[in-house]
């Protein structure tokens, strides 16, 4: 029977844990610092009027998740502004039924499932690949080919860089990347400007530019050397076992999204 109690300790720690790891997000001039991380589980299980009254208003039953934070002065480490109490989510809460309402919609959840951490590629609702680097800590980030122009991009958060500037960045040579993807898809990715698209990646994780390529990648490198991801999952899904994101997990993915791409015989670059 499903104890949706147990679960929804579960949510609610899954989300602090989320939200915490976000903090502190550094600027150029000042930090955001996250002291403290809640939910608030205001509303009662059985409070079934109010669920009620959710659904026949199309609204969600939600319990609000504060923050207490903190802005700090990067050069003095002054504290220049405090808010002990703001919202910053909404989270639906499980009903006694182990459903949620959300814009007046009860939507109903038998099992909790969570995607354990690895590399997966999927077929998008376009019909389109993509890879997913699912980390048990560290920022995901998501590899794709579009199919016009033939470019490989890896994506973090909202940004789009060329996958193959960063492989030659993290060491590989020309040659060893031809190997993996065959000549004219490499040659097709060898354009463009390599400082560009280094920096892309750089701001993605800091939010901030850099002064050199030189600079970006000791700190793209250090965001990899933080991440985690299980060793299972990634034998099973890569042939090679990974304990954190390294230049050989992104061509690896890369190699095995190509074979995925060629068993589907899908185009890699469309012609007109």
């Amino acid at each position: 029977m499903l104890d949706y109690r147990e679960q929804f300790e579960n949510v609610k720690n899954s989300i602090v844990k989320s939200v915490s790891e976000l903090f502190p997000h550094k600027g150029n001039q000042k930090t955001l610092i996250a002291n403290r991380v809640w939910v608030d589980d205001n509303l009662r299980e059985d409070d079934f009027a109010g669920q009620k009254s959710a659904k026949n208003n199309n609204r969600t039953w939600a319990v609000p998740v504060y923050a207490d934070l903190s802005l700090k002065d990067n050069e003095t480490g002054k504290i220049l502004d405090k808010s002990k109490k703001i919202k910053i989510a909404s989270l639906p809460k499980m009903t006694p039924r182990g459903s949620f309402i959300v814009d007046g919609t009860e939507y109903q959840v038998n099992s909790q499932l969570r995607l354990k951490p690895g590399v997966y590629t999927r077929i998008k609702d376009n019909g389109e690949l993509e890879s997913v680097v699912n980390l048990s800590k560290g920022k995901n980030f998501k590899i794709h080919l579009n199919p016009k122009t033939g470019i490989f991009y890896i994506n973090v958060g909202t940004t789009n860089a060329r996958l193959y500037h960063l492989l030659i960045a993290l060491g590989y040579s020309k040659g060893q990347i031809k190997d993996a993807w065959g000549d004219e898809l490499a040659e097709q990715n060898d354009s463009g400007n390599y400082d560009t698209e280094i920096s892309k990646v750089y701001r993605a994780y800091y939010g901030k530019s850099v002064g050199s390529t030189s600079e970006a990648m000791a700190g793209i490198e250090e965001q990899f050397a933080k991440t985690k991801i299980r060793k299972d999952t990634t034998q099973l899904t890569l042939g090679k076992a990974f304990t954190s994101v390294d230049k050989s997990l992104l061509l690896e993915t890369s190699r095995r999204f190509l074979a995925f791409q060629e068993v589907r015989k899908l185009p890699m670059i469309e012609t007109h």
